[in-house]
């Protein structure tokens, strides 16, 4: 009896340390430690997940950047890392040189890419559904939604990667980006986006489940609008012909990988009817446009996107001579930087970059004028270290060149005392003030006193560069220890104060 007991007690102590094991390899399982990604957001468990898993790292250590674009060379590296995941189990792959390198390899060979991309530049959704659709097994990728053909409203057949498309809608990874299920296809996804899609790639029960059901021939659109080539300053026309009742016409032109309704202008005309025109304006030259087609019922068809080519544009781009250069100065000091070009009707645009993120306008920002010039000043702070500026410089046609990149290093301000204090002697209980200034980052202040040859003590709350006090009758000296944020010390002079019927030692 007393064995079977002290059986049981082993069996149960083995299952609870298993268990408390088990426990312990969930809770201290690789925790994602990004500042930039609350709790509270819609994305949060769809990041955990995929940074759990390996398929996805942060920009830094606690920067995931969830708002910014994910680049193709990120959608290669996730596809990759799917495809190992899936098929290996684990994923194994490291970062090469450049970093994105062993990934493409890796895509190549099993077939998810089969020629280059433009690494560092923002993906469209059709081109990572491209990508991602050929990310997984077949066995993995399982058609759960009956979609037909034509139905996505601004994915046509004719459409270059439709079928990788469809296919994401058909297995339920995707569902579009409104109620319509459009794609927008030209436009760009978010690094938060993406984790959401992730979870679904890796994830059966978290796929999307609907259906989508083939043209209305009642509503379509019988005549999409083509790709139009005009020589400068003529006119270029877009026509589409559509279908059904109660139509309204409204024509989008892309501007930062978003489409935005056109308003008439003088180049502009017909922007709400079937039939658009377009003057050969250097801005023009290139744009990509669509147009959407709505019915009495509210039912939408979106066209294929159509881009204009305006030739006779002089190509000459302008030309910079100065280019502008890194610049080195300290804590408060105003710096500029400039950049000489020649050009016909130059416009200037000045970006900034922080150590690990892109290039931004650098517009609204304090400490910083002449954006849209030349010569762009910065009043130079402790967090500007390490940033990088460069221009963006356009000509009346549109003929635009980037300058180099200059470095802002800030120097670090030596910690040094400018001004000591001063002794006193007057009359006891009369006030007087001491007072130390230094040079510095980040600088803190303490001081104080001593009586005859005792030991120097901290007075309470003089923690400022000046301390008043009251002249005592017995003598005291005081001193103060100035401390900056890189734990550098200076002590200040010491100094006497005494009041009249002094006691001396």
């Amino acid at each position: 009896m007393i064995n079977m007991k002290r059986t049981k007690v082993f069996y149960l102590t083995v299952a609870v340390t298993l268990s408390f094991m088990i426990i312990s390899q969930s809770v201290f399982a690789k925790a994602m430690s990004f500042t930039d990604v609350p709790t509270s957001a819609w994305y949060y468990n769809d990041v955990n997940l995929a940074y759990e898993k390996g398929l996805i790292n942060g920009r830094s250590e606690k920067i995931f950047a969830p708002d910014e674009n994910m680049t193709y060379a990120e959608a290669v590296k996730l596809a990759a890392c799917m495809h190992q995941k899936a098929t290996m189990g684990s994923v194994t792959l490291t970062n090469g040189n450049p970093w994105y390198q062993t990934y493409v390899d890796y895509a190549k060979n099993n077939g998810i890419i089969s020629g280059e991309l433009a690494w560092m530049s923002s993906a469209t959704r059709a081109g990572y559904m491209a990508i991602f659709a050929k990310a997984l097994p077949a066995s993995e990728m399982t058609e759960i939604n009956t979609i037909a053909d034509g139905s996505i409203p601004d994915v046509p057949m004719t459409m270059t990667n439709a079928a990788e498309i469809y296919k994401l809608y058909k297995v339920g990874i995707v569902q579009g980006v409104d109620v319509l299920h459009n794609c927008s296809p030209n436009s760009n996804i978010k690094r938060s986006e993406v984790a959401a899609i992730l979870s679904r790639m890796m994830d059966k029960s978290k796929r999307l489940t609907f259906s989508m059901s083939g043209t209305n021939k009642e509503f379509e659109i019988t005549k999409q609008p083509t790709d139009q080539t005009i020589s400068f300053e003529s006119w270029a026309t877009f026509e589409i012909q559509a279908k059904g009742e109660g139509l309204t016409y409204q024509w989008e032109g892309l501007n930062n990988n978003e489409f935005v309704k056109l308003n008439d202008s003088s180049e502009i005309s017909g922007s709400n009817t079937s039939i658009l025109r377009l003057k050969g304006v250097a801005n023009f030259n290139g744009v990509k446009g669509r147009c959407v087609v709505k019915d009495k019922n509210g039912n939408t068809l979106i066209s294929q996107v159509v881009s204009l080519t305006v030739t006779g544009i002089s190509n000459t781009k302008p030309v910079i001579l100065v280019e502008p250069s890194d610049i080195s100065a300290k804590i408060g000091d105003t710096v500029y930087v400039e950049v000489v070009a020649t050009g016909e009707g130059l416009t200037y645009q000045w970006e900034g970059q922080m150590p690990g993120y892109s290039f931004s306008s650098l517009q609204g920002l304090s400490g910083i004028s002449g954006i849209n010039t030349n010569r762009l000043g910065v009043v130079v702070s402790e967090a500007l270290a390490g940033a990088k500026c460069r221009c963006i410089i356009k000509d009346k046609n549109g003929n635009t060149v980037i300058t180099r990149e200059a470095l802002l290093t800030v120097q670090p301000i030596p910690l040094k005392i400018t001004k000591q204090p001063v002794g006193q002697s007057g009359s006891a209980g009369s006030s007087w003030t001491l007072s130390v200034e230094a040079e510095g980052v980040g600088l803190t202040y303490q001081w104080y006193s001593m009586v005859l040859m005792n030991y120097p003590e901290p007075i309470d709350g003089a923690v400022y560069s000046s301390y008043t006090t009251s002249l005592p009758i017995i003598s005291r000296r005081y001193y103060c220890i100035v401390k900056d944020k890189f734990g550098n010390t200076v002590k200040s002079d010491t100094v006497t104060l005494s009041g009249t019927n002094v006691v001396y030692p």
